[in-house]
């Protein structure tokens, strides 16, 4: 299957290069490994589950975690493969329907959102799977110990383990406005001699698309995949129709993930053949092998970026490829919120629930969207706003009210229901 698009620059094309071969992007904010003042840091956990007869004040070892900002979120199992991503696409930017209910999600398992005890039970048996999970996996015989996990400034995870030839690997997770990258470092501190020992990872970007209704028993939305432009990644496209040889409308704004493909920040090629099972209404990808030599001391820097927007298939070649420019493969998340109490471990999940709730719970509203309706301004309100009565424990009472208007309009969110790791796929609700 060949995507075609209008004016593709050539190979040697300034702009391309520029986008290809552009230098690594660094934030702002303090190093990722620096311990900050505010945002507790206790020792790793471990993500091997916990024996329910351990002591109740032991700390929770999920085997999964979950992560995201601004409404683009995922789900990554114990060694860092994401099981699942979402993002909320405005209907407005849908006129064909899809996504019904407002988000698109990518899954690994194949389980509809109706089925919404069985996806939570999918996310419990694959997330301690190293060989489950869309993105890049070490194939390396693993070591014995369990990974762990910490939190850069109480937000991105950082997962650790090892392999029996002695690499150590370290998998960043984070989310950069539409996309989900994972970033995986891995380094030989053994010495070596003879030949240098073979690190062997395989990208594998197969995953199910969905439209994340609770309420209606939908079939999981087709897809086709395409070699990017020059090989320089992956595009998978909603297929509009359920006959897969129909070509889509050139105009139809349909649902795309592009996967981009990075070693050392540089933009690489990618060479991939369709796995041999291919259905007519879902392609699917052979895992594509990578192999690195490491010696002593040498290491290594692969990344995986998933960007899932909306686009035409008559929208500039730009829309469809991830440069390098637009990575920040060196995220420092500012701290959240100052919780610098006595308690340590107190300290530490209530930064966790918060932020939980903070970027992962909440989803942002589209006006434009949202149906109108006829509503007194806030600012029109008695005393300018609402009034809260607060009573201490020591008997003190205090009243809180806004006296001055608000300035900058806030935006409305909604909260979908998950726990501590999982999100939007609890049986209490979404």
């Amino acid at each position: 299957m060949v995507f075609r698009l209008e004016d593709i620059p050539k190979r040697d094309d300034r702009e391309f290069c520029s986008l290809v071969e552009s230098s690594r992007r660094v934030s702002k904010f303090p190093g990722i490994y620096e311990r900050s003042q505010t945002a507790p840091s206790p020792a790793p956990s471990s993500l091997r589950p916990v024996d329910p007869l351990q002591e109740a004040s032991s700390q929770r070892r999920a085997p999964y975690i979950s992560f995201g900002e601004q409404g683009t979120t995922a789900t990554a199992g114990a060694y860092g493969s994401l099981l699942r991503t979402c993002r909320p696409i405005s209907k407005s930017k849908s006129p064909n329907g899809f996504p019904h209910s407002g988000i698109v999600g990518l899954e690994f398992a194949t389980t509809k959102p109706w089925f919404i005890s069985g996806r939570a039970n999918n996310i419990l048996e694959n997330s301690i799977d190293a060989d489950c999970g869309f993105g890049l996996k070490v194939r390396n015989d693993l070591s014995s110990d369990p990974p762990t996990v910490k939190f850069a400034e109480g937000r991105w995870p950082v997962i650790k383990y090892s392999t029996k030839e002695g690499f150590l690997v370290t998998v960043r997770l984070w989310c950069q406005q539409d996309m989900v990258i994972q970033h995986m470092h891995v380094l030989n501190p053994k010495l070596v001699t003879g030949e240098k020992p073979k690190l062997r990872i395989s990208l594998d970007p197969n995953f199910t698309m969905q439209d994340l209704d609770y309420l209606r028993e939908k079939e999981n939305e087709p897809i086709r995949y395409y070699r990017g432009m020059h090989h320089h990644g992956i595009i998978a496209m909603q297929s509009p129709s359920s006959n897969y040889d129909e070509k889509p409308s050139d105009t139809k704004e349909l649902a795309s993930v592009l996967v981009g493909f990075f070693k050392g920040g540089a933009s690489q090629e990618l060479l991939w053949e369709y796995a041999e099972d291919e259905r007519k209404t879902q392609s699917r990808i052979q895992p594509i092998p990578i192999a690195h030599y490491l010696g002593r001391d040498e290491s290594v820097e692969f990344s995986v970026a998933f960007k899932i927007h909306t686009t035409t298939l008559d929208a500039h070649w730009r829309r469809f490829m991830i440069s390098s420019e637009e990575v920040i493969f060196d995220p420092h998340p500012p701290p959240l919120a100052d919780l610098a109490i006595f308690e340590t471990e107190m300290s530490w999940y209530l930064y966790r629930n918060l932020e939980h709730i903070m970027s992962v719970c909440s989803i942002p509203l589209d006006l434009d969207s949202l149906d109108e309706a006829s509503s007194t301004p806030i600012d029109r309100l008695k005393n300018h706003g609402p009034t809260i009565a607060l009573t201490s424990p020591g008997g003190y009472y205090d009243i809180l009210s806004r006296t001055e208007p608000t300035v900058r309009p806030i935006k409305p969110i909604a909260l979908t229901c998950g726990d501590f790791g999982d999100h939007r796929v609890s049986v209490l609700g979404s």
